[in-house]
């Protein structure tokens, strides 16, 4: 009775694992946060010198915004026709290849995402 209880838990564990796998937009969406987030803190941190009225800053905002989207979406594109996801049934795992090899980005497990790679690994590949 006990194996059959320890067999049955198994099964419905690795059930639940096979049907909450990650899919490759889950991985995309997980990547295209982090690096959104690189992209956003990096258009914020530019300077356009001294604003003195609310017209110019309104302008900048709107610069900001606009730039920020362009990149967003542009790097979204690019991780999208780049990344590879691999299913292994009970995850799922979110790979690059580059001329240094394969790198892996992330990891899906239980219907959620988890990146390999986050904001100051970023900032470090863009210096």
């Amino acid at each position: 009775m006990k194996n059959l209880l320890i067999t049955l838990i198994a099964v419905i564990a690795v059930a639940t694992m096979v049907v909450t796998c990650p899919d490759k937009e889950s991985h995309l969406t997980a990547i295209n946060n982090e690096v959104t987030t690189v992209i956003d803190n990096k258009v914020n941190e530019q300077d356009f010198g001294d604003i003195k009225n609310e017209g110019d800053k309104a302008l900048e905002q709107g610069i900001k915004l606009f730039a920020s989207t362009f990149a967003g979406g542009l790097a979204k594109t690019m991780i999208e026709q780049k990344l590879i996801v691999r299913n292994y049934f009970v995850c799922s795992i979110g790979t690059i290849n580059t001329d240094e090899g394969s790198k892996t980005l992330s990891i899906g497990l239980l219907g959620h995402v988890f990146p390999l790679i986050n904001a100051e690994k970023i900032k470090e590949s863009l210096n």
